[in-house]
């Protein structure tokens, strides 16, 4: 069974062995850094040893195609001699410059080390300490990217020394394309670039991850040591920014801006106000059925609790920013959809079933904080009235022996997906709920997007670290869609309890009005009046 061609990643994974080419490139341009290349290699294939006939009369041996690992196939007897010939040439300063050579004589370990040591005499050049890093740093930036000029000149000089030394071979049916790779880079027109350069990549990454590659674990192994050694080598940098010596993002001195800033918000303060009385009227005006109010009840607490959220959103500016306004409009979503996804399965034990299951972890949170408690003896008396209030909320309607506690996923036993889709709300849960979702739970692409930066040290391979700016922004349209989404959250409410029929006997109409209350008009939440039945 024929070998899968393993996946490499090239800056992780093969940029580093192409170091020296990719260098030369930088420095010297692309004409004369490929010709340099070129003489190099061919001078020193004759310090190779002589090749093999194999059993199918093919010459076989070590070739070099440019890599670092490639260097190490000339005999460490026939080096020096290889080194003298490069310096009587006078082509050796050109071919490892004192940059390339002060930067990687850092790197222990590194293949083909050996040649730099032509550099000799008691008078070289003396350079700024930082200098052999950031040559080093922009010649990998030229060629992070897999698809730049520099990388794809990189790996066609390597591919063309595989051509050289006869270990590529393509079908009859490629011969118009390889006439045109023969005169890459500078003889062919912009549309056989086109195909020529995509083909190189691809038959360069083939190349690397074919089976059989007697350099392979080499390769990994001087990438691994490369990276890692870069971080004892060189700082990170980011760019830094001062609490102290800017204000708020959002804010300008500018004293226009500021006033529009203050009218959108008034603006906003007022329609959230509107949909707040309009809640409020639908619910005064709605029959609660108090023989069984459970309907109701959850109707009622889902759209309060979204009046409130928004309210606090539009009073707050920093929760106008993506990363901490997204865990508002996320929960607002989820309430609409769990709000008109109960209307439309019109089942009243669902009701029941929404407020058992709540009380149910309020029940385990019980039991875990009374266990907590005895644990800590004397030291955990600052825990007794929280615990005390607990108790009393759970005990507000049902003994809390009488009640169970569910480890389900939700109280529906239906994802929110689902719900979504059975209510017509597909759009908002694959466009906003879902994406938002990875903000909440914390997902990698939230984290890479708010809470971290890439470094600004090209040796570092861009890894991620902390965000410096802490500084909500303000982004004025995402508390506009969330005011959006909250009418239409009402007006689902006023609806459904507007149409409400009670399912049992009760009095004719309300024995009083309803009101609403704010937080803090309601004090702490107390429940020490709660009436308690079995």
């Amino acid at each position: 069974m024929p070998q899968p061609i393993t996946d490499v990643m090239w800056a992780r994974e093969q940029l580093p062995d192409l170091l020296w080419i990719v260098s030369l490139l930088a420095l010297h341009g692309e004409r004369d850094g490929l010709t340099l290349v070129k003489q190099t290699l061919d001078g020193l294939d004759t310090y190779l040893p002589e090749p093999v006939v194999d059993s199918d009369g093919l010459e076989r041996g070590p070739f070099l195609s440019g890599t670092l690992t490639s260097f190490e196939s000339v005999p460490e007897d026939r080096r020096v001699a290889a080194l003298a010939a490069m310096r009587g040439e006078l082509i050796y300063e050109d071919a490892f410059p004192w940059l390339f050579t002060r930067a990687m004589s850092k790197y222990e370990g590194m293949p083909g080390g050996w040649l730099l040591a032509g550099w000799v005499g008691p008078e070289l050049p003396i350079v700024a300490a930082d200098e052999p890093g950031r040559f080093l740093g922009d010649a990998i930036e030229a060629a992070m990217n897999g698809q730049s000029r520099v990388a794809t000149l990189a790996k066609f000089m390597v591919i063309s020394r595989y051509a050289k030394a006869g270990r590529l071979h393509f079908d009859l049916s490629m011969k118009p394309l390889l006439e045109a790779v023969a005169r890459y880079p500078s003889g062919v027109t912009d549309e056989e670039r086109s195909l020529v350069e995509p083909f190189i990549r691809s038959t360069f990454n083939a190349l690397a991850g074919a089976p059989g590659d007697s350099q392979f674990e080499q390769r990994l192994t001087w990438a691994k040591n490369f990276w890692r050694s870069n971080w004892r080598l060189y700082p990170c940098h980011t760019t830094t920014w001062s609490a102290a010596e800017e204000g708020a993002a959002g804010t300008d001195p500018n004293e226009d801006k500021r006033q529009a800033f203050e009218t959108f918000q008034s603006d906003l303060l007022a329609g959230v106000g509107a949909i707040s009385d309009q809640f409020g009227r639908a619910q005064r005006n709605a029959d609660p059925d108090l023989y069984s109010p459970h309907r109701n009840e959850v109707l009622t607490g889902i759209a309060a609790r979204h009046v409130r959220a928004v309210e606090a959103m539009v009073r707050y500016p920093a929760l106008w920013a993506d990363e901490q306004g997204t865990f508002v409009m996320r929960n607002l979503l989820e309430g609409r959809i769990v709000l008109r996804w109960l209307v439309h399965k019109d089942d009243p034990a669902l009701y029941e079933r929404f407020k058992d299951y709540g009380r149910g972890h309020l029940k385990l949170q019980v039991l875990h904080l009374r266990e907590y408690r005895d644990k800590l003896g004397d030291d955990g008396e600052y825990l007794d009235d929280f615990l005390d209030y607990l108790e009393r909320l759970l005990n507000r309607d049902t003994w809390e022996e009488m009640q169970d506690i569910s480890l389900d996923g939700n109280f529906a036993g239906i994802d929110t997906r689902r719900m979504a889709l059975s209510v017509g709300m597909e759009d908002e849960y694959r466009l906003l709920f879902a994406p938002m979702s990875s903000d909440v739970h914390g997902e990698w692409a939230s984290l890479d997007r708010y809470s971290l930066v890439p470094c600004e040290t090209v040796l570092h391979r861009r890894h991620r670290i902390p965000n410096p700016d802490r500084r909500p922004i303000p982004r004025p349209d995402l508390v506009s869609v969330a005011l959006d989404h909250l009418q239409q959250l009402v007006d689902d409410y006023e609806a459904a309890v507007a149409a409400a029929t009670p399912t049992s006997d009760g009095p004719d109409e309300n024995a009083g009005d309803s009101t609403l209350t704010t937080a803090s008009e309601a004090g702490t939440g107390d429940a020490s009046t709660a009436d308690a039945t079995a």
